[in-house]
């Protein structure tokens, strides 16, 4: 990533770990597409350890995007302008790194099933 004029984004993409559900394909298809406009200096914090190979090769792909194993994160890992968490939180350490690797974060919260299904807890 050598171009430090294009806004800064860190996807949270660590759902992309094995099972292939909604929140899968959309955090998968929302980095592809991001990827696609060639505006952003994209990076992707994933799970190594998780990720399947046939996703990891697809991000792999993407012109211009970083992938970040977040089993690398340490307390120099730079933060981008923006860290997005394409999908609820489902703890303080989910926003601890939000603000760790990101200046600004933008949480998106897909649904409050939590709320109306007790299978969830």
């Amino acid at each position: 990533m050598t171009d430090q004029t294009r806004l800064w984004v860190t996807i949270d993409a660590r759902a992309l770990d094995g099972a292939f559900m909604g929140t899968q394909i959309h955090v998968l298809e929302l980095v592809r597409a991001l990827a696609r406009t060639e505006a952003l200096r994209l990076r992707v914090l994933i799970y190594a350890e998780r990720i399947d190979r046939e996703t990891l090769a697809s991000l792999r792909e993407l012109s211009e995007t970083e992938i970040l194993a977040v089993e690398e994160v340490d307390e120099t890992t730079p933060a981008s302008a923006v860290l997005h968490r394409p999908q609820q939180a489902f703890s303080q350490d989910d926003i601890g790194l939000a603000w760790q690797l990101g200046e600004r974060i933008v949480l998106s919260q897909l649904d409050l099933i939590a709320y109306r299904n007790p299978g969830y807890f």
